[in-house]
């Protein structure tokens, strides 16, 4: 359907979703189904529309005219606008066929934060959308609280613990390899050595505060082999003070102490800034 601005000046007559008349001059109305029509006072663009076209909106959205959700929540065959303007409507039922269907939008697509790659601007998008606009899924249910598409020259996110609970899960066949985990240099000279490195994702934390921080690195979504490394200082590789090969290899400390994950190893200060990278 051709875009553009419409003048309908002083016209009061009835406006109507999907209805024509035919060459005979009878009303023919739509046979489908129809959900979550938008009125709005500004051209959008193709981006603007794919941004929001699989999440519901809350009504109030700026130069939003009209709002119309088909959910069954006025009565019998009415429509209601959630915009301001509360312009509800009526299904007119020609064939005498019309039902509610179950809400599209409410059991639709997952949705997560999304990276543009290009700005470094994040939005809440489907996966489909996301990868469309050339941008990068940080996975379902994700949000962009803490600002997950900053990156710095040695890591991917930055978080503090306003974000906690967090959960990500992170694609390392996109990802490229910043730091080596392959060996790890104890302050006396001696190293601990893995021979196993790879591509690697890297969260950035602050703490405002000395805590406690639980880290697990599996769930039933991990298919690799993966392995964690917690550093004090950004891009700098001899400032490790934790590494683990994988969930059943010990934990090693950069004082020569390494203990197994089901024995209680002393606590460690977490405060300030921590890299932790996972590869």
């Amino acid at each position: 359907m051709p875009g553009g601005a419409i003048d309908y000046g002083s016209n009061t007559n009835d406006f109507y979703f999907s209805k024509y008349v035919d060459g005979g001059g009878s009303d023919q109305f739509y046979k489908g189904n129809i959900d979550e029509v938008r009125l709005w006072n500004v051209l959008r663009n193709e981006a603007e529309i794919q941004s929001t076209m699989y999440d519901s909106l809350t009504g109030n959205e700026a130069e939003l005219l009209g709002y119309w959700n088909f959910n069954g929540d006025g009565e019998g065959d009415m429509v209601k606008d959630g915009a301001p303007n509360a312009n509800d409507g009526n299904i007119i039922d020609g064939d005498g066929t019309f039902t509610w269907d179950d809400d599209v939008f409410a059991s639709g697509e997952s949705t997560g934060a999304c990276c543009d790659d290009a700005s470094g601007d994040c939005e809440v998008t489907t996966e489909i959308a996301c990868g469309d606009n050339g941008g990068t899924y940080l996975g379902d249910s994700t949000d962009c609280s803490g600002d997950p598409c900053a990156s710095g020259p040695c890591y991917d996110v930055e978080i503090t613990e306003a974000d906690f609970p967090y959960n990500h899960l992170a694609d390392l066949t996109t990802e490229d390899d910043d730091w080596d985990q392959s060996t790890f240099t104890y302050p006396d000279g001696e190293e601990h050595s893995n021979g196993a490195n790879g591509a690697d994702y890297t969260y950035k934390l602050t703490l405002s505060e000395p805590a406690i921080i639980y880290v697990t690195t599996c769930d039933e979504l991990t298919n690799v082999d993966v392995q964690i490394g917690i550093y004090t200082e950004d891009c700098d590789e001899s400032s490790w003070i934790f590494f683990q090969d994988d969930l059943n290899s010990p934990i090693h400390y950069p004082d020569g102490i390494t203990c197994l994950l089901y024995t209680s190893p002393s606590p460690r200060d977490l405060s300030t800034s921590r890299m932790m990278s996972s590869a």
